[in-house]
């Protein structure tokens, strides 16, 4: 008898499954503002993986590459993100650093200062990369950083220029003035002189001070003239003292003194008068004069002199009759004459 044996064959069949991964990865950039930036992301897997990219947590775009043009605001993380839908994502990340030349955000303005104060200047920018600001007067740099702070010195005024540049080439300017105002002081004070009388006279007097000094000549109490020069025709009333005077409105004034001395010849102002006296009596004759030197008096009789001064007292002797003249002079080497008659008489017993 035979058995037959059935034979069963059981075919298994076992799904292979390839994992998500990245074939290329974004890399890191630094791009100039305005341009354009490329991302690429490539990942396999099976299923064929999503790629979507995102940054600070929103979603930009989906796909292998991500392309934007770039400004200031978009630097930061960028994330790949490859989703083959078995709750299994992988992410792979780049930076971007998006440069931009500098713009100023804060500039310095024109400030006006008393000397011994303190000034500040600010100036701020934005940009990327980091900036460098220096402050520049006269061509040269004075300080660095987003403050300039001055003790006010009369030399220290002018313009300054807050300068800013980030390595890109491009580098912007601005200016403030500074204006550091100081009381006047006097650098040249009048001379004393010492002129004839009708010669034509002239004084200088020069102060500085910020604001520009305003001079004044003061004579007696009054206000004569204005300006660096006092210039004038000379009279003998205009002898004396002259101030000039400096003031630029910060409340100080500076004085400086002169003297002006008007010569002229002598001029006999009172004249001796002719008398008649008996002998024996007393005789006064008077004579007086001006003059600048002051003049001195004498009085000649017969070409000798017998007196100085204004008044001539003598006794009336007989012979004492004659012409008396009365002669000023002064150190200007002018005189001036004048004669009067004495007769004396006598008296018969």
């Amino acid at each position: 008898m035979w058995v037959l044996f059935a034979s069963v064959w059981v075919l298994s069949i076992t799904a292979v499954v390839v994992e998500t991964s990245f074939t290329t990865r974004p890399s890191n950039q630094i791009v100039i503002e305005n341009t354009t930036v490329t991302f690429h992301c490539n990942a396999t897997g099976d299923p064929t993986p999503k790629i979507t990219w995102t940054k600070d947590d929103k979603i930009l775009g989906e796909g292998n590459t991500l392309i934007f043009v770039a400004y200031r605001n978009q630097s930061g993380q960028y994330k790949c993100t490859a989703d083959s839908g078995r709750n299994l994502t992988i992410n792979a990340s780049a930076f971007l650093d998006v440069q931009f030349p500098p713009s100023f955000t804060s500039e310095p303005t024109d400030q006006t200062v008393i000397e011994g104060e303190t000034v500040t200047f600010h100036c701020d920018a934005a940009g990327n990369p980091p900036l460098e600001i220096v402050w520049i007067k006269d061509g040269r740099t004075v300080d660095q950083g987003q403050e300039l702070s001055l003790q006010a010195s009369r030399e220290l005024s002018g313009k300054y220029w807050c300068s800013v540049q980030n390595g890109l080439g491009i580098s912007v300017n601005i200016s403030a003035q500074l204006d550091v105002q100081f009381p006047p002081t006097i650098i040249s004070a009048p001379k004393d002189e010492t002129i004839m009388e009708g010669a034509s006279v002239t004084f200088h007097c020069n102060a500085t001070g910020n604001p520009p000094a305003r001079i004044t000549w003061i004579k007696d109490g009054k206000t004569v003239s204005s300006g660096n020069v006092l210039t004038f025709n000379t009279s003998r009333n205009q002898s004396g003292e002259y101030w000039c005077t400096a003031e630029n409105g910060l409340n100080s004034t500076v004085n400086a003194s002169t003297s002006l001395d008007v010569q002229f010849p002598p001029k006999i102002i009172s004249r001796p008068s002719n008398q008649t006296v008996l002998e024996n009596e007393e005789v006064k004759l008077h004579c007086a004069a001006i003059g600048n030197p002051i003049p001195k008096i004498l009085w000649i009789k017969d070409g000798i002199t017998i007196g100085t001064g204004e008044n001539l007292m003598l006794k009336a002797w007989r012979n004492a009759s004659g012409t008396y003249t009365c002669m000023a002079k002064n150190l200007l080497n002018a005189t001036e004459i004048s004669n009067a008659h004495i007769d004396v008489q006598c008296k018969y017993k």
